[in-house]
């Protein structure tokens, strides 16, 4: 009878062991997952300043592109202070700003292609 019950006792002991190893596998999927969006920011960073680069040099495309490039570039750079934030209000304010930042970002994109369109139409 002993040996049964040292057994359940171990199982259990083992079972909780298990529970405890799941969380650093958690951590380690929020980092991924960190490192991830870093990543996909600085790629999008990068791609909104060659499309600038491309953009015709006339004042309105020139004037729209420069507010993409700050406003783009400036999400990315919002997430990493965020990610070092000090807990998680902060972390989440930064977030709001990225939020902020990117609809400024797509504000300016709608602009430049009605801008596009109808240098075209004319």
């Amino acid at each position: 009878m002993q040996n049964a019950e040292v057994t359940k006792s171990r199982n259990k002991n083992a079972e909780r062991r298990s529970d405890v190893k799941s969380e650093p596998e958690n951590t380690q999927n929020k980092k991924t997952q960190k490192e991830n969006l870093k990543q996909r920011t600085k790629k999008f960073a990068l791609a909104l300043i060659k499309l600038y680069a491309k953009l015709p040099k006339c004042y309105e495309a020139q004037t729209i592109g420069k507010q993409i490039s700050r406003a783009g570039t400036s999400g990315g750079a919002n997430y990493r202070e965020g990610c070092r934030a000090r807990s998680s209000q902060e972390f989440a304010a930064k977030l709001g700003i990225c939020l902020q930042e990117l609809e400024e970002t797509a504000y300016w994109f709608e602009l430049l292609s009605r801008v596009a369109w109808s240098q075209r139409q004319t």
